[in-house]
């Protein structure tokens, strides 16, 4: 059985359209937009590999940008968050 992980999408896409795909494809993954254009995803390897392949086929790989962080446990509850803090139930995992 394949365990969750924690990542950190972010992206910069010009293009309404991509990047409202790109939106609602993070969306469909169960992503939690912790900014407009950043989330954090909790994936297992397989659908880390999928949603990347998914993503590919949206983007214009010489115009728009997405980088995915793996965020380990330690780095996640080292976090520094200043401003409007984000909050939100996890839906179909647990964090232990």
């Amino acid at each position: 059985m394949s365990l969750r992980k924690r990542f950190i999408i972010a992206y910069d896409i010009s293009d309404n359209r991509k990047r409202n795909k790109i939106f609602n494809l993070l969306k469909d993954y169960n992503g939690n937009p912790l900014q407009k254009s950043v989330f954090e995803c909790m994936l297992k390897k397989e659908s880390l590999t999928e949603l990347s392949e998914k993503i590919v086929a949206v983007i214009d790989r010489k115009e728009d940008s997405v980088i995915i962080f793996p965020l380990c446990k330690m780095c996640n509850d080292n976090k520094l968050s200043l401003g409007i803090k984000v909050f939100h139930v996890p839906r179909d995992f647990l964090i232990l």
